[in-house]
């Protein structure tokens, strides 16, 4: 509301400069344009004498949440442009022309298994295995070679458990691809015994499957729950679980 004031006075100034013009259409715009002036200045001085009420830090934030739940690729650790061009390289070797941009539109956010089911269906059940076994092992080497933490995850951790908020992180890649992203990033041991696969629940992003197991896993009510994702399939899954999700 506080920061409204200044609009609110301006409106309001408009609309007497309209009567007086309508009035006396001469004076439009020499006692028109004074009034509006004067209500935008009387706007802002009100402005500056009401108290700010911040809801926003992230103290406060925080204390709507007893839970926040983090994806893992692309919000934890910087994997996703390196996955994703390995992807798209694999997949145009095999037959099927893909550009890095069209991995995220088809992928992003979903589980290894819906991924390789389509593969499936457009190039046949030998060339998905290919494709899962290349990927694995070039993607690996392109992680220990450059794979880091996103900037600021740390900090936000470290903020986390100062204010004593527990975390946990709810990924579509398997237990195997959690434990190395997040060992070569060094970030394993902030989630020894609160790391969830779309491997644990019938069905992965966009179905709420996940974040609602990984909630009650955390003894956490689902609208309780902060969801910190990077992908519409992310967020459509935790919009659906009930929970609040926040884009990264």
């Amino acid at each position: 509301m506080r920061d409204s004031i200044p609009a609110l006075t301006i409106f309001a100034g408009a609309v007497v400069a309209l009567i007086i013009g309508v009035i006396d259409p001469p004076s439009l715009f020499s006692l028109g344009g004074t009034i509006l002036f004067g209500s935008a200045l009387i706007g802002f001085v009100i402005r500056l004498f009401i108290p700010r009420d911040d809801v926003s830090g992230p103290d406060r934030s925080a204390a709507s949440f007893d839970l926040v739940i983090f994806d893992c690729d692309g919000v934890l650790v910087d994997s996703e442009p390196i996955s994703v061009e390995v992807e798209a390289r694999v997949l145009t070797e095999l037959g099927w022309p893909m550009q890095p941009a069209e991995v995220v539109r088809r992928w992003v956010g979903r589980s290894s298994a819906d991924q390789l089911a389509d593969i499936t269906q457009q190039l046949g059940s030998d060339a998905a295995t290919r494709f899962d076994e290349v990927t694995t092992r070039e993607t690996r080497k392109a992680f220990e070679r450059s794979l880091t933490p996103v900037d600021g995850v740390r900090g936000l951790l470290d903020h986390l458990e100062i204010i004593e908020l527990p975390y946990c992180a709810a990924s579509s890649g398997s237990h195997e691809r959690l434990q190395l992203t997040l060992g070569i990033a060094g970030l394993m041991s902030r989630f020894a015994g609160t790391l969830f696969s779309a491997t644990d629940v019938p069905h992965g992003k966009p179905a709420p499957d996940l974040f609602l197991h990984a909630a009650q896993r955390m003894h956490t009510e689902p609208g309780r729950c902060a969801v910190v994702e990077d992908s519409v399939y992310g967020v459509q899954a935790a919009v659906t679980a009930g929970m609040t999700a926040f884009g990264y």
